[in-house]
Protein backbone atom coordinates (compact mmCIF):
# COMPACT_ATOMS: atom_id res chain seq x y z
CA UNK A 1 0.00 0.00 0.00
CA UNK A 2 1.24 3.29 -1.29
CA UNK A 3 1.14 5.84 1.48
CA UNK A 4 0.53 9.52 0.19
CA UNK A 5 0.64 12.49 2.90
CA UNK A 6 -0.03 15.38 0.25
CA UNK A 7 -2.66 17.42 0.97
CA UNK A 8 -5.73 18.10 -1.22
CA UNK A 9 -3.89 21.05 -2.84
CA UNK A 10 -0.82 19.06 -3.42
CA UNK A 11 1.46 20.59 -1.05
CA UNK A 12 3.19 17.98 1.53
CA UNK A 13 2.76 18.90 5.24
CA UNK A 14 6.68 19.86 5.74
CA UNK A 15 6.80 22.14 2.30
CA UNK A 16 4.07 24.55 4.54
CA UNK A 17 6.67 24.91 6.54
CA UNK A 18 9.68 27.55 6.89
CA UNK A 19 13.23 26.57 7.02
CA UNK A 20 13.17 26.88 10.55
CA UNK A 21 10.37 24.94 11.24
CA UNK A 22 11.38 22.18 9.37
CA UNK A 23 14.70 21.73 11.26
CA UNK A 24 12.29 21.96 14.10
CA UNK A 25 10.20 19.02 13.03
CA UNK A 26 13.38 16.96 12.25
CA UNK A 27 14.81 17.85 15.85
CA UNK A 28 11.91 16.68 17.59
CA UNK A 29 11.22 13.20 15.05
CA UNK A 30 14.89 12.67 15.89
CA UNK A 31 13.95 12.85 19.53
CA UNK A 32 15.54 16.02 20.64
CA UNK A 33 14.18 18.01 23.46
CA UNK A 34 12.00 20.80 23.27
CA UNK A 35 15.19 22.91 24.13
CA UNK A 36 17.66 21.18 21.87
CA UNK A 37 15.10 21.18 19.25
CA UNK A 38 14.46 25.26 19.26
CA UNK A 39 17.99 25.51 19.64
CA UNK A 40 18.68 23.33 16.23
CA UNK A 41 16.13 25.66 14.60
CA UNK A 42 17.70 28.75 15.87
CA UNK A 43 14.94 30.02 17.98
CA UNK A 44 13.65 30.83 21.58
CA UNK A 45 12.02 27.91 23.47
CA UNK A 46 8.69 29.97 23.42
CA UNK A 47 8.66 30.19 19.63
CA UNK A 48 9.51 26.58 19.18
CA UNK A 49 6.72 26.05 21.99
CA UNK A 50 4.20 28.14 20.12
CA UNK A 51 5.23 26.34 16.39
CA UNK A 52 4.90 22.89 18.22
CA UNK A 53 1.23 23.46 18.67
CA UNK A 54 0.22 24.95 14.96
CA UNK A 55 -1.24 22.61 13.02
CA UNK A 56 0.63 23.10 9.59
CA UNK A 57 3.92 21.86 12.25
CA UNK A 58 1.95 18.81 13.52
CA UNK A 59 0.53 17.84 10.83
CA UNK A 60 4.35 18.00 9.26
CA UNK A 61 5.47 15.90 12.26
CA UNK A 62 3.28 13.38 12.20
CA UNK A 63 3.61 13.13 8.51
CA UNK A 64 7.90 12.26 9.07
CA UNK A 65 6.27 10.16 11.87
CA UNK A 66 4.76 8.21 9.88
CA UNK A 67 7.16 8.04 7.30
CA UNK A 68 9.99 7.03 9.47
CA UNK A 69 7.81 4.06 10.72
CA UNK A 70 7.05 3.26 6.99
CA UNK A 71 10.92 3.04 6.63
CA UNK A 72 11.66 1.16 9.75
CA UNK A 73 9.14 -1.51 8.63
CA UNK A 74 10.86 -1.93 5.23
CA UNK A 75 13.86 -2.30 6.76
CA UNK A 76 13.26 -4.91 9.26
CA UNK A 77 10.45 -6.56 6.17
CA UNK A 78 14.26 -7.14 4.19
CA UNK A 79 15.45 -8.68 7.22
CA UNK A 80 12.87 -10.97 8.14
CA UNK A 81 13.54 -14.04 6.34
CA UNK A 82 17.16 -14.57 7.33
CA UNK A 83 16.38 -13.39 10.75
CA UNK A 84 13.65 -16.56 10.97
CA UNK A 85 16.65 -18.50 9.07
CA UNK A 86 19.26 -17.94 11.41
CA UNK A 87 16.81 -18.48 14.69
CA UNK A 88 16.16 -21.68 12.75
CA UNK A 89 19.94 -22.57 12.20
CA UNK A 90 20.67 -22.27 16.13
CA UNK A 91 17.83 -24.00 17.06
CA UNK A 92 18.84 -27.07 14.73
CA UNK A 93 22.96 -26.75 15.46
CA UNK A 94 23.67 -29.97 17.74
CA UNK A 95 26.84 -28.17 18.76
CA UNK A 96 24.74 -25.14 19.83
CA UNK A 97 24.32 -24.93 23.56
CA UNK A 98 21.04 -25.49 24.91
CA UNK A 99 20.09 -22.75 26.14
CA UNK A 100 20.78 -20.82 22.84
CA UNK A 101 18.97 -23.83 20.89
CA UNK A 102 16.09 -23.37 23.56
CA UNK A 103 16.24 -19.60 23.37
CA UNK A 104 16.23 -19.57 19.74
CA UNK A 105 12.95 -22.09 19.29
CA UNK A 106 11.31 -19.74 22.01
CA UNK A 107 11.40 -17.07 19.78
CA UNK A 108 10.43 -18.74 16.92
CA UNK A 109 7.49 -19.52 18.63
CA UNK A 110 6.47 -16.43 19.94
CA UNK A 111 7.10 -14.69 16.80
CA UNK A 112 4.35 -16.81 15.48
CA UNK A 113 2.05 -17.00 18.44
CA UNK A 114 2.15 -12.84 18.00
CA UNK A 115 1.86 -12.66 13.74
CA UNK A 116 -1.10 -15.44 14.44
CA UNK A 117 -2.77 -12.92 16.82
CA UNK A 118 -1.79 -9.67 14.23
CA UNK A 119 -3.86 -11.31 11.43
CA UNK A 120 -6.79 -12.68 13.64
CA UNK A 121 -6.90 -8.62 14.59
CA UNK A 122 -6.62 -7.35 11.40
CA UNK A 123 -9.74 -9.79 10.44
CA UNK A 124 -11.94 -8.78 12.94
CA UNK A 125 -10.81 -4.98 12.42
CA UNK A 126 -12.22 -5.62 8.96
CA UNK A 127 -15.04 -7.26 9.67
CA UNK A 128 -15.89 -4.38 12.15
CA UNK A 129 -14.90 -2.00 9.27
CA UNK A 130 -17.32 -3.62 6.98
CA UNK A 131 -20.02 -3.89 9.48
CA UNK A 132 -20.00 0.45 9.93
CA UNK A 133 -19.33 0.99 6.84
CA UNK A 134 -16.05 2.86 8.16
CA UNK A 135 -13.22 3.84 5.17
CA UNK A 136 -10.27 1.52 5.97
CA UNK A 137 -7.88 2.90 8.76
CA UNK A 138 -4.36 3.70 8.28
CA UNK A 139 -2.40 1.43 10.01
CA UNK A 140 0.25 4.06 9.73
CA UNK A 141 -1.56 6.95 11.47
CA UNK A 142 0.79 8.42 14.25
CA UNK A 143 -1.28 8.99 17.31
CA UNK A 144 1.98 9.95 19.81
Amino acid sequence: MIHDDTGEDGIKPADRLSPREQRLVMALLRGDTMTMAAARAGVSMPTAKRWRKRPAVQQALEAAQQESLRELSRLLAACDRDAVATLGQLMRDEDTPPATRRAAAHQLIQRRLQVAALADLERRLQVLEDSTGEPDADPWRWNG
